[in-house]
C-alpha cells in the first residue's frame, strides 16, 4: 500500500495516492514508517484532488474515463465491460466483441474475417484510401464521383 501510495504519487495520481494515504493511516504499521507516512499524508494535501488526465483508464466500448480506483474490480464503471490488458506492460488492449448477424453461419463469419481487405476503397465523395509503401493512404480525388458535373 505505501508503494503504491509513493508511485502515484510520484506519477501525479495524487487521487489515489491520499486514497492509499487514508488507509495507511488507520492500519497498524511498524514505528520506523509512522513519521515517514505523516510527512507523506500531509504532503499529498497541498496537492489537486484529482488523478492526471493521461493515466486515466478509458473504456473502449462505451468511451467512458474510469478512475484509477474502481470497486467494480477492472471493468467499467460506467456498461461494465471488463478490462483486457497485455503482460507486456499492463496496458489496456483495446479490444470490442462482436457478434454477426444471426444469418450468418459460423463458417462464413470465420472466412469474412480471415480474408484480406481491400486494397484500395473509394467512396462517393471524392475520397480514396489505400495503402502504398506499407504506409496506409487517405486521398482526395478532383470532385464528386457520382458524376453531377460540378
Amino acid at each position: 500500500l505505501y508503494a503504491l501510495a509513493k508511485q502515484a504519487q510520484s506519477l501525479g495520481a495524487y487521487k489515489l495516492a491520499r486514497m492509499a494515504y487514508d488507509k495507511l493511516q488507520v492500519l497498524r504499521v511498524p514505528p520506523t514508517w509512522q513519521h515517514q507516512i505523516d510527512l507523506s499524508c500531509l504532503a499529498i494535501r497541498s496537492k489537486a484532488y484529482s488523478d492526471q488526465d493521461d493515466l486515466l483508464p478509458v473504456c473502449n466500448w462505451c468511451m467512458t474515463t474510469n478512475p484509477l480506483l474502481r470497486s467494480n474490480l477492472d471493468s467499467c464503471i460506467n456498461c461494465g465491460h471488463p478490462f483486457v490488458r497485455t503482460f507486456l506492460g499492463f496496458d489496456i488492449l483495446p479490444l470490442v466483441e462482436f457478434q454477426p448477424e444471426a444469418n450468418i453461419s459460423t463458417e462464413e463469419a470465420l472466412k469474412l474475417i480471415s480474408r484480406e481487405p481491400k486494397s484500395g476503397q473509394q467512396s462517393n465523395d471524392g475520397w480514396s484510401q489505400g495503402t502504398r509503401g506499407g504506409a496506409e493512404v487517405m486521398s482526395l480525388n478532383d470532385g464528386p464521383m457520382d458524376g453531377d458535373g460540378q
